[in-house]
């Protein structure tokens, strides 16, 4: 399943406001948008708990030092299982079921999915968030799970045209074998086309990291603080975007753009070399018209506009290598796992040079600040 949606228990684990047409496949269920925290959960099907158990050598020969429990089993002391508790199963007429999602090490402790919620719940209660619950979903057999809610009162238009809406959206997203830390940042989305602009753009704006070891709960308490205290990274980041509006640039200034990033000249490539494949021709044939129609739209040809249309390609294209056309499909669970991010972190230090070499302040300046 190309889109990584979990369906658990009957249904898919994916919840949205909004038109569905917009949104990941059309899956999921649709929500109001004065949904709760609670209500977002279970309507994404995240009413579950995850729990550790221990590994025994029985499972794991070899792995790992052991010791024996109270009834003489040997326990690989530095390994346990992570658990997933589903009650109210439908199936066979069970009415609980346990799932194992992974093996972590001993030090390992599990965020429950009510507490990542519980975690952008708290971001409401400042004066200035007025958060709303947009999406929350599971990805990968249970293995991610994210929440994202909007801060309306972040949002901005670039250049005052209120048909280029900059959103703010906070997303916090757990992965529950520890692959990943525990991660909340801010990030932008064009919400004509339901596209994050900036996914975990976080060095930038706001994003905070926390490992799964040590007193987890304390840990938790302490996000709200931190960001909080990183709002003015925000503010920095509109202005950076918006001085972006401000450059012209033409095509040729774009196909170097493209060339820096991703090393293949688009503009001037013969897709009829001998050294290319009929696949790989087709697919910089499609690549090409993906990057210059996005650029070239209706609203001008700006540095702005550049860094829109690579970030769209990244998701919606090819954005590995353009030689090589991915599916589209996976767009998102890339840019929460970090195939995604990393390229889109790539691309906006690309546009930050180019906007040096025009007079602007860079953005890494800009967040010193």
């Amino acid at each position: 399943m190309a889109h990584q949606i979990e369906r658990l228990n009957g249904k898919e684990s994916f919840a949205f406001t909004g038109d569905r047409e917009l949104v990941w496949h059309g899956l999921g269920e649709s929500v109001s948008d004065a949904v709760t925290a609670q209500e977002m959960l279970v309507a994404a099907n995240l009413d579950w708990q995850v729990e550790l158990a221990p590994v025994y050598n029985r499972e794991h020969s070899g792995m790992g030092s052991s010791s024996a429990d109270n009834n003489g089993k040997q326990l690989v002391d530095d390994l346990q299982f992570v658990e997933r508790w589903i009650p109210n199963w439908k199936h066979y007429n069970i009415l609980e079921y346990y799932d194992t999602l992974g093996v972590v090490g001993s030090t390992f402790q599990a965020v429950q999915n009510y507490e990542l919620a519980e975690v952008l719940s708290k971001v409401s209660a400042t004066p200035t968030s007025d958060l709303k619950w947009t999406t929350a979903g599971s990805l990968r057999g249970g293995r991610d799970v994210f929440f994202v809610a909007e801060l309306p009162n972040d949002g901005f238009a670039i250049d005052g045209d209120q048909e280029d809406q900059i959103d703010s959206y906070l997303v916090a997203h757990d992965n529950k074998i520890g692959q990943h830390s525990l991660r909340i940042f801010q990030t932008s989305v064009r919400p004509v086309c339901m596209n994050t602009l900036v996914a975990s753009f976080g060095k930038a704006t706001q994003s905070l990291t926390i490992r799964h070891s040590g007193d987890m709960q304390q840990k938790i308490k302490q996000v709200h603080g931190a960001l909080a205290k990183e709002s003015a990274r925000w503010g920095r980041y509109r202005t950076w975007i918006g001085s972006l509006a401000q450059v012209d640039i033409d095509l040729n200034r774009f196909g170097d753009i493209v060339n820096d990033m991703w090393k293949v000249d688009l503009l001037d490539i013969d897709v009829e070399d001998s050294k290319l494949s009929a696949r790989q021709a087709t697919n910089l044939t499609k690549t090409r018209a993906d990057l210059i129609d996005n650029y070239a739209g209706e609203r001008g040809q700006t540095l702005y506009h550049a860094f829109q249309a690579g970030t769209e390609y990244l998701q919606h294209g090819s954005g590995n290598n353009p030689k090589n056309l991915r599916s589209a499909d996976s767009n998102f669970a890339s840019v929460l796992t970090g195939d995604t991010n990393k390229k889109m972190w790539k691309y906006a230090d690309v546009i930050d040079r180019y906007a040096v070499t025009s007079g602007l302040a860079s953005f890494h300046e800009l967040a010193k600040v």
